[in-house]
């Protein structure tokens, strides 16, 4: 089970449950904390690997995407750090067929990778 980084319950809160206002989130994670913990490890069980790397703050991280949810790790991947919520502005049906081909082409060019890497071995 990954720790979970007070930052990243309060985005999980903000983000993915809907609770934006700071009292009644507050108030959420004081009674639902291990809830949270659970419900965030069990969703990342079925996330898959996007990348890994330094993005704005220079920092390595980890990031996974499990539907509309991108979560994001520590270097040694024990943590969690924050979360996103995907939304490109379309419904959640078309913002889902977006994340769904984006992440058929990151596969893709992974293989190709592979490929490459395999004949500069040869």
């Amino acid at each position: 089970m990954k720790n979970c980084t007070k930052h990243f319950i309060e985005r999980w809160v903000e983000r993915i449950v809907g609770i934006t206002v700071d009292k009644q989130a507050k108030e959420y994670i004081s009674l639902n904390q291990e809830m949270i913990k659970e419900h965030a490890n069990k969703s990342f069980d079925f996330a898959q690997f996007v990348y890994k790397g330094q993005l704005g703050d220079n920092i390595t991280r980890n990031y996974y995407i499990k539907d509309d949810m991108v979560f994001v790790t520590n270097t040694t991947d024990d943590a969690f750090i924050t979360i996103y919520k995907v939304d490109l502005g379309f419904t959640d049906k078309l913002n889902a067929t977006v994340v769904k081909g984006l992440l058929e082409e990151i596969e893709k060019l992974r293989k190709e990778e592979e490929e490459i890497e395999l004949q500069i071995m040869m």
